[in-house]
């Protein structure tokens, strides 16, 4: 009979490598967005901008020349709104999730703030985790129809699988105490973290520079009360 630890890195390499492929489809494989045309433009002004011949229909957003019917979606619609926010809330989730890994360590600091944290960062991770992945979950789902196709669709399913592979490893490490689900739980969520800036940009570099920054001063503070009493 194989050993269950045999079989532990099996769905996370099954993950890793699924979202690889999506990740390569996102170069090869998804079509060129679509760019909406200028709202809000009058008749005369299109004019101005030498233009003439343009009906105000066109001028106001409607697809004009060269363009194919039902291509233009307004500015709310392409930028997804309350979706879109739903992502950004995510991507913060997601680094107080992953901030515990930075604070592991801290839980034995003799800075009693450091220790503090370390055990709130550890009793939030999980939930934190959890609603991460119900916030993706619906964010995605609304993208997954608005752009279907489009490379922002492709890297997005990549960093769901992983994060399913994630939480899946998460739950069961509760479960079953072992070591190398652990380290799979682990490795999945730092192979998560370069997906997840290609995928969401700004927000993403934004939430992984605030992260590094707290684990940087953690750091320092926490070598800088482990000198003995009297050291230069």
């Amino acid at each position: 009979m194989v050993k269950t630890s045999r079989l532990l890195p099996w769905p996370a390499l099954l993950a890793a490598a699924v979202s690889l492929l999506l990740l390569g489809g996102s170069l090869f494989l998804a079509a060129p967005k679509h760019r909406p045309l200028p709202s809000g433009r009058t008749g005369s002004q299109t004019q101005g901008q030498g233009t003439q011949g343009r009906s105000s229909k066109d001028s106001l957003g409607a697809p004009g020349e060269g363009q194919a019917p039902g291509s233009f979606r307004p500015k709310h619609e392409e930028e997804g709104g309350p979706f879109k926010l739903l992502g950004t809330f995510a991507v913060a989730s997601g680094a107080v999730s992953f901030g515990w890994y930075g604070f592991r360590r801290r839980l034995g600091s003799r800075q009693l703030l450091l220790k503090k944290a370390g055990r709130l960062l550890h009793s939030v991770h999980t939930y934190a985790g959890w609603l991460t992945l119900a916030l993706i979950a619906v964010h995605g789902g609304y993208y997954l129809v608005t752009k279907l196709g489009e490379r922002d669709m492709y890297t997005g399913l990549a960093a769901f699988v992983l994060l399913l592979a994630i939480a899946g490893y998460g739950y069961a490490y509760r479960k079953v105490r072992k070591l190398a689900m652990r380290r799979a739980h682990f490795v999945l969520a730092t192979l998560w973290v370069p997906i997840l800036l290609i995928h969401a940009g700004g927000s993403a570099i934004a939430a992984a520079a605030a992260t590094v920054a707290v684990w940087g001063a953690a750091a320092l503070l926490d070598k800088k009360t482990a000198k003995p009493t009297g050291a230069v």
